[in-house]
């Protein structure tokens, strides 16, 4: 297992997140990160987060602007549809 502590949290880390607040700080306590060394690509990795620490802010509804909202809404569901058809694929093997 790898660890990591103490990492910083980026600002636009939880935007994919869609959260009504917004992060101004944060940092992460600690990251465990089990890769199984057998089969990596087949059995599952375990990611675990500890002591995660946030300062955040609720979103201003002066930044609200449609177009990049309709932008984000679309890469969203294209990433779906991306994971969806991955998943799919693997599924018809």
């Amino acid at each position: 297992a790898v660890e990591l502590e103490n990492l910083p949290l980026k600002k636009d880390a939880l935007k994919e997140l869609d959260l009504p607040f917004e992060v101004k700080a944060g940092f992460i306590g600690k990251i465990t990160l089990q890769i199984p060394f057998y089969r990596p690509h087949v059995e599952p990795w375990v990611i675990s987060i500890s002591r995660l620490h946030l300062i955040g802010a609720p979103v201003k509804q002066s930044e609200f602007d449609e177009e990049t909202e309709r932008s984000l809404d679309r890469k969203r569901k294209s990433a779906l549809l991306d994971a969806l058809e991955a998943n799919w694929k693997v599924g018809a093997r």
